[in-house]
């Protein structure tokens, strides 16, 4: 039995019992293996074959390409083509929060800043956990408070458009909220989009 086999039969057996359970067994069945297996830690090393790469195209107008094949890309490693074993092309659900300026600044530019955020909403994934947080003075939740996330888009349209632009600029707190709030997300993804004019005057949070 070569050293490949023998870690792979290694495997199989420590799939169904653990690493002490199966060195005691094998320990009761050859009593001649304490001479041979002197007490000592056991490390199982492997090797990565599988690596990873999130990837998206964009045409000369900045629009994403769909519909394309592992056929369409080439993957070079120190010079050497690799092979793509497998290819995903779905548009895989993230957790997404949009912080909202709602500062008195923010007046002259809302309505093309929101139409922008709407239209983001619009195009996301239906699997999408979303969440809105608008921010003057403090922070406030855009959705109700049972309901950190939402994947309705008429709701979150409703929710981008309800603040009033007033008061000042608390980026920093709605950055912090925004993190806390995205941990507690259920998809593996997850990002947040800010929506700001200017800089922090308001919050109890620094840029530390």
């Amino acid at each position: 039995m070569n050293r490949r086999s023998s870690i792979r039969l290694l495997g199989q057996i420590l799939a169904g019992t653990s690493a002490g359970s199966f060195l005691s067994r094998l320990l009761a069945d050859n009593p001649k293996s304490n001479s041979v297996l002197p007490e000592q830690d056991f490390t199982i090393h492997s090797d990565v074959r599988l690596v990873l790469l999130d990837v998206s195209v964009q045409d000369k107008e900045g629009g994403f390409v769909e519909g394309l094949s592992k056929d369409n890309f080439r993957v070079v490693e120190d010079g050497r083509q690799q092979t793509i074993t497998i290819f995903d092309a779905n548009d895989l659900p993230v957790t997404i929060g949009i912080l909202v300026d709602e500062s008195r600044s923010m007046t002259p530019k809302r309505n093309e800043v929101l139409n922008a955020a709407a239209t983001f909403v619009q195009e996301s994934n239906p699997l999408d956990e979303v969440f809105v947080l608008n921010f003057n003075d403090d922070v406030k939740p855009g959705l109700p408070s049972d309901k950190p996330f939402s994947s309705d888009i008429d709701e979150l349209r409703q929710v981008l458009y309800k603040g009033v632009p007033q008061g000042r600029t608390a980026l920093y707190d709605s950055i912090v909220a925004g993190l806390r709030q995205l941990e507690i997300g259920q998809q593996s993804r997850k990002s947040l989009v800010l929506i700001s004019d200017g800089g922090d005057n308001s919050s109890s949070h620094n840029r530390r």
